[in-house]
C-alpha cells in the first residue's frame, strides 16, 4: 500500500468480508525493523567513509532511526576518516592526510556528544603537531568541549587525555593544570579513583616514550 507520493506505508494483510471496506495492513516501520535497516545503513556508512565518500556515508548514516546508534555512527565515520589521515600522513601524503583530517573536523556538526567532540579534536591536534602545524585553536576547541562534559568520571578522563595533548605539543604548564584538575574531581567510589590513577599512569609512561618534553608527574 503506497500514499499519494509512492512511498510505502504498509503492507496489505486481510478484509474483513462482512465489514464495509474494511482492510487491514502491516505499518511499513514493522518491515523497516524487521529487515534491520538500521544495521545495513551503519554497515554502509562505514564502507563509504573508508572509500573517502563523505557525504554518502553521511546519507547512511542519517537514514538510521535510533538516534543513538545515528550518533555513534557519526562519530565512527569521523574515527574512520581520521585513521585515513593518520595513515596517509605515515605515508608522507600530508596534501590527502589534511583532507580527510578536513573531511573528519566537518562532521563535528552533526555531533551532540561534547565527549565525542573532545576525542576527535585531540587526535586533530596530534595529527596537525606531527605535521607541522599550529594545534592552539584545536585544543582551545578541545577544552570548551571537555568543560561540557557534565559526568564526573567521564570528566576526569577527558582532563587526563588533553591534558596528554598538551604535554606532547609542549604546553607542560597548561599539562600540569589541567592534570591536577583531574585528580580533584570528586568521583563516586574508590573503584572510580583507582582506574583514573591508572590512567594517568598509563597516559604519562605514553607521554614518555612519545617526547619527553613534559615531567607529569
Amino acid at each position: 500500500m503506497f500514499n499519494a507520493n509512492a512511498e510505502l506505508i504498509g503492507i496489505t494483510t486481510f478484509v474483513h468480508r462482512e465489514g464495509n471496506d474494511l482492510n487491514f495492513a502491516i505499518p511499513a516501520d514493522w518491515i523497516y525493523d524487521l529487515v534491520e535497516y538500521d544495521r545495513i545503513h551503519l554497515a554502509n556508512a562505514i564502507f563509504y567513509a573508508k572509500l573517502g565518500l563523505i557525504e554518502v556515508a553521511l546519507e547512511f548514516a542519517e537514514s538510521i532511526k535510533d538516534r543513538l546508534k545515528r550518533a555513534r555512527t557519526i562519530f565512527k565515520i569521523a574515527k574512520t576518516l581520521l585513521t585515513l589521515a593518520e595513515g596517509k600522513a605515515a605515508l608522507s601524503d600530508e596534501k590527502g592526510a589534511r583532507k580527510m583530517m578536513g573531511a573528519a573536523k566537518s562532521i563535528f556538526r552533526y555531533l551532540d556528544d561534547p565527549s565525542d567532540r573532545a576525542s576527535l579534536l585531540r587526535r586533530i591536534a596530534v595529527l596537525q603537531h606531527s605535521l607541522g602545524e599550529t594545534v592552539a585553536d584545536t585544543l582551545k576547541e578541545a577544552w570548551d568541549n571537555v568543560s561540557q562534559i557534565s559526568k564526573p568520571v567521564t570528566r576526569s578522563r577527558a582532563l587526563v587525555r588533553t591534558s596528554c595533548v598538551e604535554a606532547l605539543v609542549g604546553n607542560c604548564d597548561r599539562a600540569k593544570t589541567e592534570l591536577a584538575n583531574a585528580r580533584e574531581i570528586k568521583l563516586m567510589n574508590d573503584y572510580q579513583r583507582k582506574r583514573l590513577d591508572r590512567l594517568i599512569a598509563l597516559k604519562t609512561r605514553q607521554l614518555e616514550k612519545k617526547a619527553g618534553t613534559c615531567t607529569l608527574e
